[in-house]
């Protein structure tokens, strides 16, 4: 599972997140879900482009 775009994500969403790691437990149902053995979790941060390029003068000013 690849989650893109982990660095927008509050500390109360990844820490829901980090569960996906381990097993589960449904209260509802009583089931206890495991990952299976090839499970593999990916956090992709966003890396913002900045404009560093120096500003141009409107048009028309002297």
């Amino acid at each position: 599972m690849i989650l893109e775009h982990s660095d927008a994500l509050s500390p109360f969403l990844l820490a829901k997140v980090e569960f996906l790691r381990g097993d589960l437990f449904i209260d509802d149902t009583a089931e206890q879900i495991h990952p299976h053995d090839g499970f593999r979790l990916t956090l992709r941060r966003s890396v913002a482009i900045e404009n560093v390029s120096e500003p141009t003068p409107a048009r028309g000013a002297r």
